[in-house]
Protein backbone atom coordinates (compact mmCIF):
# COMPACT_ATOMS: atom_id res chain seq x y z
CA UNK A 1 0.00 0.00 0.00
CA UNK A 2 3.06 2.33 0.55
CA UNK A 3 4.46 1.48 -2.30
CA UNK A 4 1.09 2.65 -4.49
CA UNK A 5 0.53 5.65 -2.61
CA UNK A 6 4.85 6.55 -3.29
CA UNK A 7 4.05 6.11 -6.71
CA UNK A 8 0.34 7.83 -7.16
CA UNK A 9 2.57 10.93 -5.05
CA UNK A 10 5.34 10.69 -8.13
CA UNK A 11 2.92 10.35 -10.52
CA UNK A 12 0.86 13.38 -9.00
CA UNK A 13 3.71 15.61 -9.01
CA UNK A 14 5.03 14.50 -12.40
CA UNK A 15 2.06 16.23 -14.00
CA UNK A 16 2.35 18.92 -11.53
CA UNK A 17 6.02 19.62 -12.01
CA UNK A 18 5.73 20.16 -15.70
CA UNK A 19 1.92 22.27 -15.75
CA UNK A 20 0.25 19.32 -17.53
CA UNK A 21 -2.68 17.39 -16.87
CA UNK A 22 -3.37 13.86 -17.01
CA UNK A 23 -6.05 13.05 -19.54
CA UNK A 24 -8.49 10.15 -18.66
CA UNK A 25 -7.49 7.27 -21.09
CA UNK A 26 -3.88 7.35 -20.46
CA UNK A 27 -1.35 4.81 -19.89
CA UNK A 28 1.79 5.50 -17.21
CA UNK A 29 4.24 3.33 -17.34
CA UNK A 30 6.52 3.58 -14.12
CA UNK A 31 9.54 2.06 -14.88
CA UNK A 32 12.32 1.26 -12.01
CA UNK A 33 15.19 -0.29 -12.76
CA UNK A 34 18.81 -0.64 -11.10
CA UNK A 35 21.09 1.53 -9.47
CA UNK A 36 22.73 4.40 -12.38
CA UNK A 37 26.59 3.20 -12.46
CA UNK A 38 28.22 5.97 -14.33
CA UNK A 39 31.10 4.96 -16.36
CA UNK A 40 34.45 6.35 -15.18
CA UNK A 41 34.78 10.70 -16.68
CA UNK A 42 30.83 10.80 -16.68
CA UNK A 43 28.74 12.82 -14.25
CA UNK A 44 25.47 12.40 -12.99
CA UNK A 45 24.86 15.74 -14.78
CA UNK A 46 25.81 15.24 -18.11
CA UNK A 47 23.76 11.94 -18.16
CA UNK A 48 20.91 13.59 -17.30
CA UNK A 49 21.85 16.24 -19.56
CA UNK A 50 22.18 14.05 -22.43
CA UNK A 51 18.84 12.48 -21.68
CA UNK A 52 16.61 15.44 -21.38
CA UNK A 53 18.93 17.54 -24.53
CA UNK A 54 19.24 14.25 -26.93
CA UNK A 55 17.85 10.91 -25.60
CA UNK A 56 13.95 11.96 -25.10
CA UNK A 57 13.46 14.41 -27.26
CA UNK A 58 14.61 11.99 -30.40
CA UNK A 59 12.39 9.00 -28.64
CA UNK A 60 9.38 10.56 -28.40
CA UNK A 61 9.93 11.88 -32.13
CA UNK A 62 10.37 8.17 -33.00
CA UNK A 63 7.65 7.21 -30.66
CA UNK A 64 5.16 9.11 -31.34
CA UNK A 65 2.09 9.39 -29.17
CA UNK A 66 4.78 9.09 -25.88
CA UNK A 67 6.33 10.95 -23.47
CA UNK A 68 8.98 10.35 -21.07
CA UNK A 69 9.56 12.25 -17.71
CA UNK A 70 13.11 11.24 -15.92
CA UNK A 71 12.63 10.45 -12.18
CA UNK A 72 14.37 10.46 -8.99
CA UNK A 73 13.75 8.23 -5.77
CA UNK A 74 13.65 10.65 -2.97
CA UNK A 75 12.31 7.99 -0.09
CA UNK A 76 11.65 4.30 0.07
CA UNK A 77 12.89 1.25 -1.72
CA UNK A 78 14.48 3.52 -4.68
CA UNK A 79 15.96 5.93 -2.89
CA UNK A 80 18.21 7.99 -5.23
CA UNK A 81 17.53 5.55 -8.16
CA UNK A 82 16.73 7.15 -11.43
CA UNK A 83 13.31 5.90 -12.93
CA UNK A 84 11.08 6.60 -15.87
CA UNK A 85 7.83 7.62 -16.34
CA UNK A 86 6.37 7.13 -19.41
CA UNK A 87 3.01 9.07 -20.67
CA UNK A 88 0.93 6.77 -23.49
CA UNK A 89 -1.84 8.56 -25.17
CA UNK A 90 -3.76 5.21 -25.19
CA UNK A 91 -3.81 1.38 -24.77
CA UNK A 92 -3.82 1.46 -28.48
CA UNK A 93 -0.74 3.42 -28.79
CA UNK A 94 1.33 1.60 -26.48
CA UNK A 95 0.05 -1.71 -28.33
CA UNK A 96 1.25 -0.34 -31.81
CA UNK A 97 5.09 -0.92 -29.98
CA UNK A 98 4.96 -3.41 -27.41
CA UNK A 99 3.04 -6.77 -27.76
CA UNK A 100 0.75 -7.96 -24.50
CA UNK A 101 3.95 -10.20 -23.78
CA UNK A 102 6.14 -7.30 -23.50
CA UNK A 103 7.63 -7.54 -26.56
CA UNK A 104 8.61 -4.58 -29.45
CA UNK A 105 6.65 -5.28 -32.36
CA UNK A 106 7.78 -4.89 -35.72
CA UNK A 107 6.80 -1.55 -35.90
CA UNK A 108 8.77 -0.73 -32.01
CA UNK A 109 11.95 -2.56 -33.75
CA UNK A 110 11.82 -0.28 -36.68
CA UNK A 111 11.72 2.57 -34.24
CA UNK A 112 14.09 1.22 -32.00
CA UNK A 113 15.99 0.63 -34.48
CA UNK A 114 16.41 4.60 -35.76
CA UNK A 115 17.36 4.96 -31.82
CA UNK A 116 20.46 2.95 -32.29
CA UNK A 117 22.98 5.59 -32.81
CA UNK A 118 21.42 7.41 -29.67
CA UNK A 119 21.86 3.65 -27.66
CA UNK A 120 25.28 3.09 -28.66
CA UNK A 121 25.86 7.22 -27.06
CA UNK A 122 24.13 6.52 -24.14
CA UNK A 123 26.16 3.34 -23.23
CA UNK A 124 29.05 5.84 -23.04
CA UNK A 125 27.58 7.09 -19.91
CA UNK A 126 26.50 4.25 -17.72
CA UNK A 127 27.57 0.54 -16.95
CA UNK A 128 24.79 -1.89 -18.95
CA UNK A 129 22.63 -3.42 -15.84
CA UNK A 130 21.69 -6.88 -16.24
CA UNK A 131 18.99 -6.25 -13.53
CA UNK A 132 15.54 -6.55 -15.03
CA UNK A 133 13.69 -3.30 -15.40
CA UNK A 134 10.75 -3.50 -13.11
CA UNK A 135 7.47 -1.78 -14.59
CA UNK A 136 3.79 -1.70 -14.48
CA UNK A 137 1.36 0.17 -16.89
CA UNK A 138 -1.03 2.41 -14.62
CA UNK A 139 -4.22 3.61 -16.55
CA UNK A 140 -5.57 6.87 -15.50
CA UNK A 141 -8.99 6.99 -14.81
Amino acid sequence: MKKLILIAAMILMAGISFGQSLQKGTILGLHSGAPVVLNAGFTMDQYLSFLHEKYIPAFEKNFPGMKIFILKGRRGECIDNIGFLYSIDSDAIRDKYWTSEGVMSDLGKAASEKMKNLDAELAKYVKDSSAPDKYTDWLVL
